[in-house]
C-alpha cells in the first residue's frame, strides 16, 4: 500500500476495539499461572484483577434483582388485594339490594291484604 493509503483513519483507525466476554477474558487469565505474563497485561485488566470485581458487580446484580422482584411482588399482592376488596364491596351491594327487592315483593303481597283489611274494618265501624 500507498504511505498515504495507510495514514487514511476511515481505513485504518489509530484504535482498534475488540469485542470480548469479560467472564471469558477472566477463566483465560485465570487460567494463566505465569505472574511475569500477567505484570505486562494493560493497567486496566490489572486493576481489575487485583481487584476482583466480577464477584462484587455479581452480587449487586443478584441483589438488585431480588429488591426488584420483591417491589414486584408486593406492588402485585397490593393491587390484587384492591381489587378483592372492590369486588367484595360490589358483590356485597348487589347481594344486598337483591335481598331488599326480594323482601319487598314477599312483604308486598301481606301489606296490601292488611290494607284492604283495614279499609274493610273502618268501612264496617263508620256504618
Amino acid at each position: 500500500m500507498l504511505p498515504y493509503q495507510k495514514r487514511k483513519n476511515n481505513w485504518f483507525p489509530k484504535i482498534l476495539y475488540y469485542e470480548a466476554s469479560i467472564y471469558e477474558l477472566k477463566e483465560y487469565i485465570e487460567s494463566i499461572k505465569d505472574e511475569s505474563f500477567i505484570q505486562n497485561l494493560f493497567p486496566s485488566v490489572q486493576k481489575i484483577l487485583s481487584e476482583n470485581l466480577f464477584p462484587d458487580i455479581i452480587k449487586d446484580a443478584n441483589e438488585e434483582l431480588k429488591n426488584t422482584i420483591k417491589s414486584q411482588d408486593k406492588l402485585l399482592e397490593d393491587t390484587i388485594k384492591n381489587q378483592i376488596d372492590k369486588l367484595l364491596k360490589d358483590l356485597k351491594a348487589q347481594i344486598d339490594e337483591s335481598v331488599k327487592t326480594q323482601i319487598n315483593e314477599a312483604l308486598k303481597d301481606p301489606i296490601n291484604k292488611i290494607n284492604k283489611l283495614i279499609k274493610f274494618i273502618e268501612k264496617k265501624e263508620s256504618e
